[in-house]
């Protein structure tokens, strides 16, 4: 496990200081919506459109291609948004990528910025999935949804792309639904996946790991990680491809680069994960970004590390996906 960042001044930078501060005072009056107000109260479109502010992220990179695809799914049609850099060869690599946002909040917009930086780093055509949220859809919609889009793109749907090179990539919740993704593939003989990025990823529905406690003033605390996996996963909530820690057996999954926000209620579930997969005898690449917040990559205004840390999952995606690719670093 690496660390990035001064081990000795942990606390967040000062300007994340006061914005938590503000809005936990806005969501006090409220102001602002609290997650269980968010989830009460606001409807399935409402809440999938939801995505960061232009002060928080950047658009993207104008020289990547965007496209919509509408795919078959067993819910209905699936939303799907394709990434493709200037510098794609006719048989690129896929990096498929789940938006995360606590299994029922975020789709396709909430992740723009980020999909864009990895199709320009990686040469890879990126496809983001618009999965269905809970409370509505509650577990396994999402995860159904997921995976049909994966093997739709395992089919070869997604012109100029190698389909016998994809990885998957999802932040919070998404890191989730692409580490159970991983499992699902492997005991259904499914799709092949070439490796798997978790970007602070939300493993464990038992929300036993001490940052939940260490960092309840970061916006989320333990009654708002119950809030999400009773609306996800019910009485599910200790199912494998809910809880992947569950797993009778971990061995033989992709490749995977863990990445943590070290001020973070899910910080120890990356780094129990990240354990288990390398104790199951896989490859884990451990990164801890010390003075980081949850949801850092949605942030990139705020937070120049983000292009740190978006910098490090390209390397780790070219490395596994990409070698004849010329990229811009």
């Amino acid at each position: 496990m690496r660390s990035y960042g001064d081990p000795d001044s942990r606390s967040l930078p000062r300007h994340m200081r006061v914005l938590a501060t503000v809005g936990g005072a806005m969501q006090r009056l409220h102001l602002a919506a609290s997650m269980h107000d968010t989830i009460t109260k606001q409807s399935h479109t409402v809440r999938q459109a939801a995505h960061p502010g232009w002060w928080m992220t950047y658009r993207v990179d104008p020289t990547v291609a965007l496209a919509e695809h509408r795919v078959g799914g067993r819910g209905g049609p699936i939303r799907v948004r394709t990434y493709r850099p200037a510098n794609a060869s006719a048989n690129a690599p896929i990096v498929y990528y789940i938006h995360g946002g606590g299994f029922m909040v975020g789709g396709i917009e909430a992740c723009a910025w980020i999909c864009g930086e990895v199709a320009a780093q990686t040469g890879a055509v990126v496809a983001a999935v618009e999965y269905r949220l809970a409370p509505e859809h509650p577990f396994p919609a999402g995860l159904e949804d997921c995976r049909d889009v994966l093997n739709w793109i395992s089919e070869g749907s997604i012109d100029g792309t190698d389909p016998s090179r994809i990885a998957v990539a999802g932040d919070s919740a998404g890191g989730n639904l692409s580490a159970v993704l991983c499992l699902e593939v492997r005991d259904t003989n499914g799709p092949a996946i070439t490796h798997q990025t978790l970007i602070y990823p939300f493993i464990d529905t038992t929300l036993s790991g001490q940052s939940w406690r260490d960092f309840a003033d970061s916006g989320v605390d333990v009654g708002s990680g119950e809030l999400m996996i009773a609306a996800y996963a019910g009485a599910e909530r200790d199912n494998p491809l809910v809880n992947p820690l569950r797993a009778a057996d971990l061995s033989g999954l992709p490749p995977a680069l863990v990445v943590n926000a070290d001020h973070d209620v899910l910080r120890d579930d990356g780094f129990t994960y990240a354990g288990a997969l390398r104790a199951a005898g896989n490859e884990v690449r451990h990164t801890n970004y010390i003075r980081v917040p949850h949801g850092v990559l949605s942030m990139p205004r705020l937070l120049p590390v983000a292009r740190q840390i978006i910098a490090e999952i390209c390397s780790e995606i070219r490395r596994h996906l990409t070698a004849e690719v010329g990229v811009r670093r």
